[in-house]
């Protein structure tokens, strides 16, 4: 296996030929480099969103998600995703109440944000988010946008 995938694929966005296309190939791209780090450092682990939760619960991940965001911030553009306020994404396979993922201000952690994250990810990749739906566009945007300063900044300040 190659390692250090995941900053080709941040090469990419930057530099590669696609970097003005859709928020929505720009954030499988990104999802790209992120579940190739995850891949590299947990092989142990089966689930993809137990290797979300494990980094998740990083102290180096935490801190950087602190020095990062201003989260009071980071939630307002959240909630402006959706044309009557977002306070959660729900997995809209099951849509049960129980599955919703919330980012605010009772729910602001950085395993909170990953939850949401990776749910978008989930609803994204299973067909249930599409360019031609204003609220899943503008979410998509803040998911990749948000997660692209994260983790660029996270990859930068990584000393493998």
């Amino acid at each position: 296996m190659n390692q250090n995938k995941y900053k080709d694929w941040l090469d990419f966005l930057r530099h590669g030929i696609y970097s003005e296309d859709t928020p929505f190939l720009k954030f499988a791209i990104l999802w790209l480099s992120f579940n190739a780090y995850l891949n590299e450092r947990n092989s142990g682990i089966e689930r993809d969103f137990d290797k979300v939760e494990n980094f998740s619960n990083g102290t180096s991940a935490i801190i950087q998600f602190e020095e990062t965001f201003d989260i009071k911030k980071l939630i307002n553009e959240f909630k402006a995703t959706r044309s009557d306020g977002r306070e959660f994404v729900e997995n809209v396979r099951t849509k049960k109440t129980a599955y919703r993922k919330y980012f605010n201000s009772e729910n602001n952690t950085f395993l909170d944000y990953m939850k949401v994250i990776y749910q978008i990810r989930c609803n994204f990749f299973h067909g249930d988010k599409i360019p031609l739906d204003n609220d899943d566009k503008k979410l998509v945007q803040w998911a990749y946008s948000s997660f692209f300063e994260y983790w660029s900044k996270y990859i930068e300040n990584k000393k493998n």
